[in-house]
């Protein structure tokens, strides 16, 4: 039983690690302290966003929510720091 849930979780859990590496790790090499650093973080995040719009990874209706709701305050920070930078 235990081994079904680890299979079963683990699309789910390997698509997490790899969004959270790009959101926290590869942005940091990407021309730092420029605009293009924060476009190429804007458009992971975007892409992050959509994703899990489209996926749905949680059981719960609510954890959806609150996990899509970060991803637009996250969407929303970005888009207005390349404002301000441009």
């Amino acid at each position: 039983m235990i081994l079904h849930l680890i299979v079963s979780l683990l699309p789910f859990v390997s698509q997490e690690t790899i969004r959270k590496l790009m959101l926290g790790s590869l942005v940091v090499f990407v021309e730092p302290g420029s605009t293009t650093q924060l476009g190429f973080f804007f458009v992971v995040c975007l892409l992050a966003l959509v994703a899990h719009l489209h996926v749905k990874p949680f059981k719960a209706n609510l954890d959806n929510t609150l996990q899509g709701n970060a991803l637009f305050a996250i969407v929303v920070t970005v888009f207005f720091a390349i404002f301000k930078m441009g």
